[in-house]
């Protein structure tokens, strides 16, 4: 069978189709980017497809002199221009395969403030290795900056109004209590406790865009309720950076709060010389971590496991890589937890 050579589009002879350069010329002509060629030694730029001032709609004057670098002084915010320094020499030593981000403000013409984000990698390298030219892109990210400042308003008013809603809830509890019923109260008293260890985490996790905490604030914050009349100093934290996802830090902190209000109760926190150290380690995606009791009264294993004791071991069955052991030891309660973090 015989084959038609002609191209797919032979019936349209009408359109014209560019050349590679030409069409890579329309490219760079038409995309809504700045994309340029920098030199770091001698900063300035050595391409640029286009005036950055055609984005902030500023028209082209023959007598302005502006191109590269000095366009973007004319147009940069004063604050972010302080901190261009600090993104040269960031671009200096950038390395093969890596990309740098940058984020500043430049003023468009009917005076309102644009983001732009920048993009840049290395292009070419000196004799002796050191960056020289790095190829890059500026693209506007208003729209991008102004959702996530948005959702900053909406996370800020949540925790304001889950705030408010604990302080509702405590207050309406206490005033519903029935009098004479101290078994009533205990109860209410450790609810709200838990209720409130859980919500500062939660307030630790919104803060974050990527939605994780730091494992040692995590834990100053299961342990702020047990800081007063100077306990504070009696925990020993030690470990490593470790950042905890959503999913786990309830978890961990309900865990930490019922240790250490076991340890106030019965355990270390009862005597004014007790103490408790929490060491963690990690090991690829797993934690371990170490809650030892010391300087308290001689413990002993409860005959019954109350729902703390539940709260605890709540790690290992319904988490995922979760571990949990608690052994009452005669100097103090030991307990392990391990859980698995992100990479």
């Amino acid at each position: 069978m015989g084959t038609n050579a002609a191209s797919p589009d032979a019936g349209n002879s009408h359109l014209s189709i560019p050349t590679e350069l030409a069409l890579a010329r329309q490219v760079l002509e038409t995309v809504p980017s700045v994309i340029y060629v920098f030199d770091v030694k001698d900063e300035k730029n050595v391409y640029q497809n286009r005036r950055l001032g055609d984005l902030l709609g500023e028209p082209s004057a023959e007598d302005d002199g502006v191109r590269g670098l000095s366009e973007w002084q004319r147009y940069i915010h004063p604050d972010d221009a302080a901190r261009w320094p600090a993104q040269l020499a960031r671009l200096r030593a950038i390395r093969p395969g890596e990309t740098i981000n940058w984020e500043c403000r430049v003023k468009a013409k009917n005076g309102e403030w644009r983001w732009f984000s920048t993009q840049d990698v290395l292009l070419q390298s000196d004799p002796d290795g050191s960056p020289r030219l790095v190829a890059g892109s500026a693209s506007d990210s208003t729209s991008h900056k102004q959702v996530e400042e948005y959702k900053d308003i909406l996370i800020e008013e949540m925790q304001h109004r889950a705030r408010n809603l604990s302080t509702l809830i405590d207050a309406i509890g206490r005033q519903s209590l029935p009098p004479g019923e101290p078994a009533v109260e205990t109860f209410f008293n450790n609810y709200v406790a838990r209720m409130r260890a859980l919500l500062r985490a939660g307030e630790l996790i919104l803060a974050s865009a990527d939605r994780v905490a730091d494992l040692r604030a995590l834990l100053q914050s299961a342990l702020r309720p047990f800081g007063s009349e100077g306990n504070a100093s009696r925990f020993k934290l030690e470990g490593p950076a470790v950042a905890v996802g959503e999913q786990i830090a309830g978890s961990v902190v309900l865990a930490i709060h019922e240790l250490a209000t076991n340890a106030a109760k019965y355990g270390a926190l009862t005597n004014p010389d007790g103490a408790v150290a929490i060491k963690w380690r990690r090991s690829g995606n797993r934690v371990t971590l170490d809650w030892k009791e010391k300087g308290g009264p001689p413990v002993t294993e409860p005959s019954r496991q109350g729902f703390g004791g539940r709260v605890i071991r709540h790690l290992a069955v319904h988490e995922p890589s979760g571990a949990v052991s608690v052994a009452y030891e005669p100097d103090g309660v030991r307990a392990r937890l391990a859980f698995g973090v992100a990479a």
